[in-house]
C-alpha cells in the first residue's frame, strides 16, 4: 500500500484499489477497486448462473495527478463477463473528491481555448476523420464539454501540459489508448494550486511511473 497526502486528503492505493481520505473528517472518497467493478461481471437474468465460473475481472491502477482535489488516474480492465467475446479498456479518468464526481476540463479552463489547442493537434483533426476501420485513427473523443480523462503533466511557464487519454472506439482495437498533450491557460488560482502540486511531486510527469 502507498500512500500520497494532497491538501485535506491523505491517497491509500494499491493496483487493485485506491481511496482517499479526509484527514479531519475521515470521510472515506473510493477511486477505484476492483473488487467493486468486478461485482458487476454477473450473468444477466435469465442466463444460466453456472456460466459465471467462466467469468473473469481483471482491473489495474495508478494515480496520475493530484491538484486542488481533483485526483486523475488511468485504469486498466479486461476480462469475460458473457458475451460474445473479452473486453479490455485502458482509460483515463477524474475524480473530484469534495463531490465524488468527474471533473470536467471545462471546468478548469474556458472551452474556446480547449477547442482551439484540440482543432491546433493534427493526432486530435486524424481521429476525428478517421474511418472505424483503421486502429491508428479509431479513438473516443469526447466533446470538449465532456471531456473528464485528462490529466495535469507538467507545468510550462505560465500555461500546463494536459495530458489527455483517449480509449479505442471500436472492439477489433480494444485495450488501445492513445496520449494527447494541449497547453493551457490556468487561471491565477489553479496556478496556485499546480504551484502547489508540482512542489509535492503531484503532477503525471513527477507522479506516474510508465508499467
Amino acid at each position: 500500500m502507498q500512500t500520497i497526502t494532497a491538501d485535506a486528503w491523505r491517497i491509500e492505493h494499491t493496483r487493485r484499489e485506491a481511496v482517499a481520505i479526509h484527514r479531519e473528517t475521515g470521510a472515506r472518497v473510493e477511486i477505484y477497486s476492483e473488487a467493486h467493478e468486478a461485482r458487476e461481471c454477473v450473468p444477466e437474468p435469465g442466463v444460466d448462473p453456472s456460466l459465471a465460473d467462466s467469468y473473469e475481472y481483471m482491473l489495474t491502477g495508478d494515480i496520475l495527478s493530484v491538484v486542488d482535489g481533483v485526483v486523475s488516474y488511468r485504469v486498466v480492465v479486461g476480462g469475460y463477463c458473457g458475451g460474445a467475446h473479452p473486453f479490455a479498456w485502458d482509460s483515463f479518468r477524474t475524480l473530484r473528491l469534495s463531490t465524488g464526481a468527474p471533473a470536467r476540463l471545462h471546468e478548469l479552463f474556458p472551452r474556446a481555448e480547449i477547442d482551439a489547442a484540440l482543432a491546433a493537434d493534427s493526432f486530435v483533426q486524424g481521429v476525428r476523420e478517421g474511418d472505424s476501420g483503421d486502429c491508428s485513427r479509431s479513438y473516443f473523443l469526447p466533446d470538449s464539454d465532456r471531456l473528464e480523462n485528462f490529466a495535469f503533466h507538467h507545468r510550462a511557464g505560465d500555461r500546463v501540459a494536459v495530458r489527455l487519454g483517449l480509449s479505442h472506439n471500436i472492439e477489433v482495437c480494444r485495450g488501445q489508448l492513445a496520449e494527447v498533450g494541449l497547453l493551457l491557460r490556468p487561471s491565477a488560482e489553479l496556478a496556485r494550486a499546480l504551484e502547489t502540486a508540482q512542489r509535492g511531486g503531484l503532477l503525471m510527469g513527477q507522479l506516474y511511473r510508465t508499467r
